[in-house]
């Protein structure tokens, strides 16, 4: 993750013209540690159109106008002395914050699991493997997730290259190794005693991470925080390496202003936060439902419709309602931030519940920025291995490989494969490098930018868009193409490959041994059902000698989400708002929601406000996402400054807002490497029927002979085919995935990978089918 970061000297700006991207402003907040900074959210449009503003003046002079007008005259406030803002949408590298899921990646059926999925060489040792916190399929948009989905593929790599190996490992691309996901694979890639090189195309390591340090402490301009404790594997590498603090942050804490300079009773906050937590719990139910009939529109949709019935039942007179309602909306902003989307009637509600929060705190700050975690994850990596501002142009990779009569007549052509160069890999300049793997980490917005162009040959359809099904009817046999969802195939995969085994005693062997909350439990007895009553039958890929599935990587990198979220830190001479403060959050009206402007003057309504900043008293930390912050990315830090104090005018009753004698600002939307912050999962996600698991899956190429005839098929016996991962609840608990078994020659089945209890109750299931099955569970690939 990467984030640019822009120090201006103190200055003085008169507000002349007032920006409308100030209305996308939430709130100022406290930052940590910065008790002269407000904070400032911004998010969506109005966060892309503070970013064209270039002059850090103006966006100060707008953000002291915004805070001066909502504090009103009660308060005096000070010109601030700097400012310091992101610019993640105008970030060429970056092009947003993160990713999110939007309602049209659930029309589409489309998910984080499909961006997963690798490409690989025929015999599974040459590949390109995918990571990245849009792959994740429960932790997206978070830190924790980049990694885990890092060390996901570094086991993947690590399991199929042996100490010998005579051929390079190149690591790399746009956010490749040395990025967010990718130290952890590097160390692994260094202990198994292979050669490989870190390509990294910007200036520093960390991709999306990107700590500043600022006045002897650290400011975050990507990750901010470490989202919970307990089973996050970064917390806990944090916590064993004595990185965490012992300071703790929050958020949507603080005093809520409206647009009458006017203070919202601490209660009525209470009474709106608890219902819409109560409503964020109701999410959760849709998470794997397969009915889609059941299942509302959006996240947004859901949202308003259950607050709406709430309200309603509440005696309450028309202004009471209607401050509820603003707050409501708040949070909903609130939401949108944090889901990295445009809009939450974008956000699809069947991928809601499948994001699982760590238990404990959800803001653990690092003592020494979250820059100590890669500082730790690179000590042991020799300088001559990490390449800076190397970028890489394309990548190309072989779909077929032909072998000649000599390795034809071979009987295992292997040792000839594994000599093969399956990747060449060229760089800004034209010289280019030969590789038998690639672990590719690039963040979603990166891809769905270059996906076209950035792989030769484009990235494959692996499988058949469609399943192919043979219809039983009687004595007539009609051929029909049907479209399953991701749990449909799991089940026909499974029932497929299991000969003799009854669909009743699968459903009764899973009821009884798993449990009635098992993932999918009553889809599985639906479809067995099904399957005994003769409706269809799967039909195999004979030239991959598996199932066709509908996974695609195009569908999937075009399906899933991509948001932003930006920045603003505020550095004043002096704190002006109260001493007591944990944050300011900007509470726009219903009018002012619904009036039609130019984006150049709405941006601000993309801000959800500010927060404070650990070890910086004088700082303020606003938030924005969306196209406001992408529309924020293109302003100069005047005109984003202008805008702010604009808004906080409006909510502030102080006779003065100070100009911030800084500005610094994140510009992920503008990073070419990283166009954006994190993935989402929109509606088009259930409607293409793709997930971020499905590009867990390598791709690999085809061995031919002379011929043309598919070698592939003569191995058959001695390979197990590479595993289809599967969708569950916790993607980094990596054996849910779908793996596959040898038993004979001419017989293998399917089974799942849930979580630890379930996987370990569900091999009772088929313990009959695995006599001499292989003990470690956790391996994908089987060693050679």
């Amino acid at each position: 993750m990467s984030h640019t970061a822009l120090l201006l000297k103190p200055f003085c700006c008169t507000v002349v013209i007032h920006q409308n991207w100030t209305r996308g402003v939430l709130g100022f907040y406290d930052v940590l540690g910065h008790p002269n900074v407000l904070a400032i959210w911004i998010v969506g449009p109005a966060a892309r159109e503070v970013e064209t503003v270039s002059d850090d003046a103006t966006v100060a002079s707008e953000c002291l106008h915004l805070l001066r007008n909502c504090l009103g005259k009660q308060y005096e406030v000070p010109e601030p002395v700097s400012v310091v803002r992101s610019h993640w949408y105008t970030d060429p590298f970056s092009r947003g914050s993160y990713s999110y899921r939007t309602v049209a990646a659930d029309n589409e059926d489309v998910w984080a699991a499909d961006l997963a999925q690798p490409l690989l060489s025929v015999n599974k040792k040459g590949g390109l493997l995918f990571a990245g916190e849009a792959t994740h399929e429960c932790f997206y948009s978070a830190v924790h997730g980049a990694v885990e989905s890092g060390w996901r593929e570094a086991d993947r790599i690590a399991s199929v290259i042996s100490s010998d190996s005579p051929k390079a490992v190149l690591a790399s691309w746009e956010r490749y190794l040395a990025s967010d996901t990718g130290h952890v694979e590097d160390v692994k890639c260094n202990t198994k005693g292979n050669r490989f090189q870190l390509q990294e195309p910007q200036d520093h390591i960390g991709g999306r991470i990107r700590t500043i340090w600022h006045n002897g402490h650290p400011l975050e301009l990507g990750a901010q925080w470490i989202h919970g404790e307990e089973k996050n594997l970064v917390y806990d590498f944090a916590k064993r390496h004595d990185l965490c603090s012992t300071s703790l942050s929050w958020e949507a804490r603080g005093s809520f202003f409206t647009t009458k300079q006017k203070k919202v009773p601490a209660r009525v906050v209470e009474e709106v936060r608890e219902a819409v937590y109560s409503i964020y719990k109701e999410c959760n139910k849709f998470a794997g439902e397969t009915e889609t009939a059941l299942i509302p529109s959006s996240v947004g949709k859901f949202f308003e419709e259950k607050f709406e019935n709430l309200i309603q039942r509440l005696h309450l007179n028309e202004e009471e309602i209607k401050i509820r309602r603003d707050v409501f909306h708040w949070f909903m902003l609130f939401e949108r931030i944090d889901n990295a989307c445009d809009s939450l009637y974008d956000l699809s509600l069947r991928s809601w519940g499948e994001f699982h929060d760590c238990e404990g705190n959800r803001y653990n700050n690092l003592k020494h920025g979250y820059c100590s975690l890669l500082n730790v994850l690179v000590q042991d990596i020799p300088d001559s291995l990490l390449h800076l501002n190397c970028p890489i142009t394309e990548i190309t990779w072989k779909p077929t490989i032909t072998l000649n009569t000599k390795h034809e007549a071979t009987e295992e052509p292997r040792k000839h494969l594994a000599q093969e160069k399956f990747l060449t890999v060229t760089y800004q300049g034209g010289h280019s490098i030969q590789a038998s793997h690639a672990i590719v980490t690039p963040s979603l917005g990166f891809l769905q930018e270059h996906i076209k162009d950035f792989f030769s040959p484009p990235l494959p359809s692996k499988f058949s868009q469609m399943e192919t099904c043979q219809k039983r009817d009687g004595a007539v046999n009609v051929r029909e193409t049907v479209k399953f969802s991701a749990e449909q195939k799991r089940v026909i995969l499974l029932y497929h490959f299991r000969s003799g085994f009854k669909p009743q005693q699968a459903f009764e062997e899973m009821k009884k041994n798993i449990g009635d909350d098992a993932p999918g439990r009553t889809m599985v007895f639906k479809w067995f059902q099904r399957f005994e009553a003769g409706h269809f039958e799967v039909t195999d890929d004979p030239r991959s000698g598996r199932p066709r599935t509908s996974t695609d990587d195009g569908m999937a990198i075009e399906g899933l989400g991509f948001g932003v979220i930006d920045k603003f830190f505020l550095e004043f001479d002096e704190p002006f708002w109260e001493e007591d403060s944990e944050g300011i959050h900007l509470v726009w009206s219903s009018d002012d929601r619904q009036s039609e402007c130019p984006l150049s003057e709405s941006w601000v309504r993309g801000i959800s406000g500010f927060d404070h900043v650990l070890n910086h008293p004088n700082i303020l930390l606003g938030w924005i996402g969306g196209m406001e912050a992408r529309f924020m990315e293109t302003l100069t830090d005047q005109e984003v400054w202008q805008g702010i104090s604009t808004a906080l005018s409006k909510f502030l009753d102080l006779p003065h807002i100070p100009t911030p004698k800084r500005i610094i600002r994140s510009h992920w939307y503008s990073n070419p490497f990283i166009r954006g912050s994190y993935s989402y999962r929109p509606r088009r996600c259930d409607e293409m029927g793709v997930k971020a698991a499905d590009l867990l899956e390598p791709v690999k190429s085809s061995a031919l002979d002379t011929k043309g005839t598919l070698i592939q098929e003569r191995w058959r016996k001695k390979l197990w085919v590479h595993p289809i991962n599967s969708q569950m609840q916790r993607f980094d608990e990596y054996h849910h995935l779908f793996t596959e078994l040898e038993k004979d020659p001419e017989r293998f089945f399917w089974y799942f990978r849930m979580r630890t209890s379930s996987y370990e109750k569900l091999l009772h299931l088929t313990a009959p089918h695995r006599e001499k099955q292989n003990s470690n569970y956790r391996r994908t690939i089987p060693p050679e």
